[in-house]
């Protein structure tokens, strides 16, 4: 999966999680940025991801996705591009 079909992807699963049809993906998008992006939130976040890509993430990825860009570069190492 290239990268514009992991960002196409993506937006639709931000929007899906933090419940905004609105949302535009960008890789300053942030859990400081995003109101429901918070403990709950990324949880349900990083469940969805490892569904729609088939992957899964360790404890210190996880920990690690605070911004839309760290979850690009993620899922890019992840999905072969």
């Amino acid at each position: 999966m290239d990268e514009d079909a992991i960002r196409k992807t993506l937006e639709g699963v931000f929007r899906e999680v933090f419940e905004d049809d609105t949302l535009a993906f960008a890789d300053s998008l942030s859990n400081e940025t995003v109101a429901q992006w918070n403990s709950l939130g990324h949880i349900r976040l990083v469940s969805e991801l490892e569904e729609v890509f088939s992957v899964t993430f360790t404890l210190e990825e996880i920990e690690s996705m605070t911004t839309a860009a760290r979850v690009v570069a993620l899922l890019r190492a992840k999905c072969g591009k």
